[in-house]
């Protein structure tokens, strides 16, 4: 007979993005832009936007999206200077 697991007890929110909206935890699409990039063009974005976000004392985290992926910030400078390196690297992003 196979023994029952409680997931309640094993399971941990990885960042507050996953945690229901409330004081002082961001939406989790406010600060966030989609990409259509794959391979080293995903690396080096996801390295621009650890980068960015060490620079800026912020958190980051990635999603997949529809069609792309999501690169999100805990603040709006962060998306901003991310928004610019997209630029800067021919890759083009949307707000999402």
């Amino acid at each position: 007979m196979a023994k029952a697991i409680n997931l309640a007890a094993v399971l941990v929110p990885v960042s507050s993005a996953s945690c229901p909206i409330g004081e002082g935890i961001v939406s989790k699409e406010k600060n966030c832009l989609i990409v259509r990039a794959a391979g080293r063009q995903l690396d080096l974005l996801r390295g621009e936007a650890s980068r960015i976000a060490k620079g800026s004392n912020v958190d980051w985290w990635v999603d997949q999206a529809q069609v792309g992926t999501r690169f999100c910030f805990e603040n709006a400078k962060a998306k901003e200077s991310f928004a610019l390196a997209c630029d800067n690297f021919g890759i083009p992003c949307q707000d999402g």
